[in-house]
Parts: C-alpha cells; structure tokens; sequence
C-alpha cells in the first residue's frame, strides 16, 4: 500500500485524505520497527479531506520527525498531524515532541537538498522546493522548535477546490 499510494499513478496532485493514508502506512512500518514506541495522531476536519495538494508532501516530513527528532531520544514519541484552515490558505502542521530543532539545524533542513539517510529519499528541502515551485514563493514550510523539547513543521499552501 505505501509504495502503491506515493506512486499515485503518476500523478503530482493528490488530496489531503490520499496524503494522509499514504503517511499512516509509512508510519505503521516504522510502528513496527520501533516496537510501538512511537505513536501518530491526526487531527483534520473532515471538509478538509478532499482539498488537493502535492503527493509526497506530507510523510517526507513526519520521516524526518521520526528520524531525527523521536530516534535520537532513544524513548516513546509522538507526532501530531493537525490541519487548519483561512478562507484562502490551507496549513498542516507536523510536530513531534522528540529531540528539538535549533536556529543552526533550520537553516541545514532548508539548505540540505536530500536526506539520504531517509527511506523515501524526497527531504523536506525538496519538499519546500516543490511547494514554492508550484505555489510560489510565499507558501512552502515554516519551521518551529525548540532544543530538547520539540519541533514543528507546517505545509502553507494555497487552498485550492
């Protein structure tokens, strides 16, 4: 099912719901690798759903959370998948409560190009690439954290019917 739904057959556009399914099966794989000591909570208005967006957005980030804010705590995290929305824009917001971000590491994650210790390969610098190159220069992704206690990442994109 995840290789199946990140191949979206070809397709670049995708919806919230297709984004979201295809980031819970990449999750329940590492769930498993992780003997539960990871969890993944989604909260999104159901009228949000069906809004289109870009495949390969959103687990490349929740990867990365995993990978470099829960791993490297060595004990159980969790990331909050949380959507909101203003009459012209859509946010989604991945946060986890692992290792932190600091102001040094920020500006690595937007310079860094890939990932190359991440499964799928995208990193979250081609991800903000994507977005900007779709949706222009004011949308892509905002950085939030803090050293030790957590970091948050946020898709702002353009809501689109």
């Amino acid at each position: 099912d995840y290789f199946r739904m990140g191949l979206n057959s070809g397709k670049q556009i995708t919806t919230l719901r297709k984004e979201i399914a295809h980031t819970v099966s990449y999750f329940n794989i590492q769930k498993f690798r992780f003997d539960d000591r990871i969890q993944l909570y989604v909260d999104v208005p159901e009228e949000m759903l069906e809004l289109p967006m870009i495949v390969l957005t959103l687990q490349p980030i929740v990867e990365n959370a995993i990978l470099h804010g829960i791993e490297p705590t060595g004990t159980y995290g969790e990331i909050r998948v949380h959507a909101w929305d203003t009459e012209e824009d859509l946010y989604i917001s991945v946060e986890d409560n692992g290792a932190g971000i600091n102001g040094e590491e920020f500006a690595r994650l937007v310079t860094t190009r890939k990932d190359k210790n991440a499964m799928s390969g995208i990193g979250v610098a081609n991800v903000d690439e994507r977005l900007k190159m779709t949706y222009g220069s004011a949308y892509g992704l905002i950085y939030e954290g803090e050293e030790g206690r957590f970091t948050r990442v946020t898709i702002h994109i353009p809501k689109e019917k």
